[in-house]
């Protein structure tokens, strides 16, 4: 029997230079980054059945208008307990990105097919919305902008290098913004941006 391992460590905007598999629902839109980003994503929550301790964690993040690392970590290890408890193999996991942002989440081993739909009922329930908001939030997005403006140096000498014409005044979030419309990922991952 084949066996195949989900991570569920959601990220939201993938670029070609590293696929994650999620389980998460493929169902829902991400949450968009907006002035009412919490309020957005706690409404979801509550009508596509988020479970409690979900909930409860979505509603201290937009009253503190900040998902914390330790709210993420709570939800990524009760998401594997919900699956141990339904007899797959599953644990918690964390990963940290490029830009110093850990990201917590869960690895599951799945035997069967028919095993998806329990991982994403675990996820939806305990995981989805807190761990996208937290991965979406101004805090995060911030540390990636400001990496990505410390590498600008070496990301315009690897598009220049390439043949690509750079604006001098173009900052690194620019550079990298210029690279993704221009499918040119090589030069992201030179620098070590994986995901934007």
């Amino acid at each position: 029997m084949a066996r195949e391992r989900w991570f569920g460590t959601r990220v939201v905007a993938l670029i070609a230079v590293l696929l994650v598999c999620s389980a998460c629902s493929e169902g829902t839109p991400p949450v968009e980054t907006t002035d009412s980003e919490f309020s957005r994503a706690l409404a979801q929550a509550r009508v596509e059945g988020a479970g409690a301790q979900q909930i409860e964690a979505l509603e201290q993040a937009e009253r503190a208008g900040n998902a914390t690392v330790e709210m993420v970590r709570a939800a990524a290890r009760r998401t594997a307990d919900c699956m141990s408890e339904a007899g797959l193999a599953s644990r918690y996991v964390e990963h940290t990105t490029y830009s110093g942002v850990v990201v917590p989440g869960y690895e599951v081993e799945v035997l069967d097919p028919t095993d998806d739909a329990l991982i994403e009922s675990c996820d939806r329930l305990e995981f989805y919305w807190i761990n996208q908001l937290y991965q979406v939030q101004p805090s995060s997005i911030e540390a990636n902008e400001e990496f990505a403006n410390r590498q600008e140096v070496a990301l315009r000498a690897c598009l220049e290098r390439i043949g690509v014409t750079t604006d001098p005044d173009s900052t690194g979030t620019d550079l990298v913004e210029q690279a993704l419309g221009l499918g040119e990922s090589g030069c992201l991952a030179d620098v070590g941006i994986d995901t934007w």
